[in-house]
């Protein structure tokens, strides 16, 4: 069950390193899939069990960074307290990403999980391709590299209708002081329906990090709605104890 809250921020099993030259000029992306204000819940389940929450709020106010319009972006996991006995989990994460590129600034987050705990910001500097930890000098890092929680954004905003079945898209992801390639495999279209209603569905393959949590590395289906918003609707996968789904509630 561990890290199970976050796991559609999906990682390839392959770090990757990179050497990349300042940006001339900002890319603009456009973006009709969030705003600010939005807020989505989830419910959790480990099996039949009432395991915990997930919430995903875009804070209604603007924020300025480096003299640049963010999205403040929070992102909470909790397991529910009949379910503390057996994994208990309270996770904060927070990202400061620019409104023109979709990019982060900074990024923050105290994980205590099963009595895993670390805290830490990464600070980005997306002109000169560089960030760095509060643990670590700056390292080079692809253009655009985004943190856990704002790439989760940013691949809402992706136009995907271009996509063929089984089709892959990947993009790289700053975490643990390393780059990784995160990626999803496209499947096709679904219908499903949750406790928030029936929704027309992308299905997605993410592709994910096997061993600690993940005995395979094509274990999880995400189901995304199938509009310019792309919010995650359902999330299944198998454990290597098990399985999870987590689920729309509000959004």
């Amino acid at each position: 069950m561990k890290k199970f809250i976050w796991a559609f921020f999906f990682l390839i099993p392959a770090a990757s390193t990179y050497s990349s030259k300042p940006i001339q000029e900002l890319r603009n992306l456009p973006n009709k899939a969030f705003d600010y204000g939005e807020t989505l819940k989830y419910r959790i389940h480990y099996g039949f069990i009432d395991a915990g929450t997930a919430t995903l709020k875009v804070l209604p106010q603007k924020k300025v960074k480096n003299g640049r319009l963010c999205y403040h972006i929070v992102a909470e996991g909790r397991s529910v307290s009949a379910f503390d006995w057996f994994f208990r989990v309270r996770d904060h994460f927070e990202t400061l990403v620019d409104q023109q590129t979709l990019a982060p600034h900074t990024f923050y987050r105290n994980t205590d999980e099963g009595g895993y705990k670390i805290k830490q910001t990464v600070y980005f500097d997306q002109e000169k391709a560089l960030a760095h930890s509060d643990t670590r000098n700056f390292i080079p890092i692809p253009l655009y590299a985004q943190d856990i929680i704002s790439a989760f954004y940013y691949a809402r905003t992706l136009d995907l209708s271009q996509l063929k079945i089984n089709q892959y898209y990947k993009f790289p992801v700053f975490l643990d002081d390393q780059i990784y390639q995160v990626g999803f495999k496209y499947l096709g279209k679904e219908k499903i329906t949750t406790e928030a209603g029936t929704f027309s569905t992308l299905k997605i393959r993410p592709l994910l990090l096997t061993g600690r949590v993940f005995s395979e590395e094509e274990g999880m289906t995400l189901y995304v709605s199938n509009d310019d918003r792309k919010i995650p609707i359902e999330l299944e996968a198998e454990i290597l104890v098990g399985s999870v789904k987590m689920s729309l509630v509000k959004g």
